[in-house]
């Protein structure tokens, strides 16, 4: 609990709001923690504002000002000591020996009957219209305005001078607030070691049991077919691993960014790139673990120039999922971002794949220009057989395929241009998520 109050002081607010501090503790603790409050409230000039369950006498006593509410309406507000004389007033006696929290309960409950809570309703009502005509604080200059009168002074603290200044602390600079975000993502990272582990292994087993399947087939005329299918797949793989590693997770994070943010310990943009600076750099290492093994046993041309396209494009795919995993995080309740996302992926990866560009009707042609994995895996299989490669090896007495460009014709893929279709994937990438800052940015900040 003091480590908690201890963060809320990171950025020297003058007010505090604290939901149930003392709840869980013992007896010892809870006096320790409101002694501490205390300590806060009269020596730091900070108000506390704070929920309490079931005070004991002695905690409640320690307490400057009480408000206590009974369906939503006030049934008194001022110091603890004069409870019992103010209830008194309205014909509620307080037994003898009795802490007055619990009265308090018992009275709020209905135990003493509708017409005692009317009654205090209306009491406190006038009360407070009263105290608000009578107090007043004075302010200019370098003076300080002391608590004028009776109505005030019985509500307040013995008679301080309240102060009319309020310390300032600027926010730390742009790139400091990076480096300490960064450094706690990577300490969380190291605390738990499960999450980033398992994807690394899963993507290597994936990548030698898919590849295990279509050994060989890269460079076999008579396999060509197969090869797209093992390209499609390893397109739609890393696309939904990288949607769904932050479609899940990120939501749990962003209730932890909202409290902090809201708390003014940092701002949006240093969050993003301190948690983009992790995820990115991971699903990369992921991507990788899978595309050289599988690019090795599966007989694809060992060409750099062939191998870099191949992961480029791979690892673009895969970080623009990611991307659009932020936003279905962001955007949606859980339980709906796992399904839209999932959905809207597969509807993407239908063009290209199972229907050619002259196929499809007018008013989906947008769609498949829309469509990022539609440009990735065009442009995998264009680097595999593309840039006027070779007579493909042929197994069978007669292979369709033996010449690429026959294939690439078939597919509608003979006039790709790769490097528009990189730009436009990292176009892609980079819109989804500065989208997915200003949503953040609009829900953290909607009033």
């Amino acid at each position: 609990k003091k480590l908690s109050i201890a963060l809320e002081l990171i950025t020297n607010p003058s007010i505090l709001f604290l939901d149930e501090p003392t709840t869980g503790l013992d007896s010892q603790s809870c006096s320790h923690l409101v002694s501490l409050m205390i300590n806060l409230a009269h020596n730091e000039n900070r108000t506390i504002v704070c929920t309490l369950h079931q005070p004991s006498a002695l905690l409640f006593e320690k307490f400057d000002q009480v408000y206590v509410l009974s369906s939503g309406r006030c049934i008194y507000q001022g110091p603890p000591k004069l409870v019992i004389p103010y209830f008194a007033e309205h014909s509620v006696i307080c037994p003898p020996y009795h802490n007055p929290a619990d009265l308090f309960i018992e009275v709020a409950i209905g135990e003493y009957g509708t017409d005692v809570l009317m009654k205090l309703f209306d009491a406190t009502r006038i009360t407070y219209i009263n105290n608000r005509k009578k107090c007043y604080t004075i302010f200019g200059g370098d003076h300080q305005a002391p608590l004028e009168n009776d109505a005030c002074q019985k509500n307040n603290i013995d008679n301080k001078f309240l102060p009319y200044k309020t310390e300032i602390l600027n926010k730390p600079p742009f790139y400091i607030q990076i480096y300490h975000l960064f450094w706690r993502n990577i300490i969380m990272y190291r605390r738990n070691k499960t999450n980033a582990l398992l994807r690394l292994v899963v993507h290597l087993v994936v990548a030698l049991t898919v590849s295990y399947l279509y050994r060989g087939v890269g460079n076999d005329a008579a396999r060509v077919l197969n090869n797209t299918k093992f390209v499609f797949g390893t397109n739609l793989f890393l696309a939904y691993t990288g949607l769904m590693a932050v479609v899940v997770s990120f939501p749990l994070e962003y209730m932890v960014l909202k409290r902090e943010h809201f708390n003014g310990w940092y701002t949006l943009f240093p969050y993003m790139i301190s948690v983009l600076l992790i995820e990115i750099p991971l699903q990369i290492s992921c991507c990788l673990v899978y595309i050289i093994p599988a690019y090795i046993i599966t007989g694809q041309p060992l060409e750099i120039m062939r191998f870099s396209y191949f992961a480029v494009f791979l690892v673009a795919t895969s970080l623009t999922s990611q991307s659009a995993g932020f936003l279905c995080g962001t955007t949606m309740p859980l339980k709906v971002s796992v399904f839209v996302g999932p959905v809207s992926l597969a509807l993407l990866s239908v063009f290209g794949f199972a229907i050619r560009l002259p196929d499809i009707p007018v008013m989906y042609v947008w769609l498949h220009h829309f469509s990022f994995v539609r440009a990735s895996f065009q442009s995998l299989l264009y680097s595999l057989y593309g840039f006027t490669r070779g007579v493909l090896p042929c197994s069978n007495e007669y292979c369709h395929y033996k010449n690429p460009v026959k294939f690439l014709t078939e597919m509608a893929f003979n006039h790709c241009n790769i490097n528009p279709e990189l730009l436009y994937v990292c176009f892609f990438f980079l819109c989804t998520y500065v989208l997915t800052i200003t949503v953040i940015w609009y829900k953290l900040n909607k009033r």
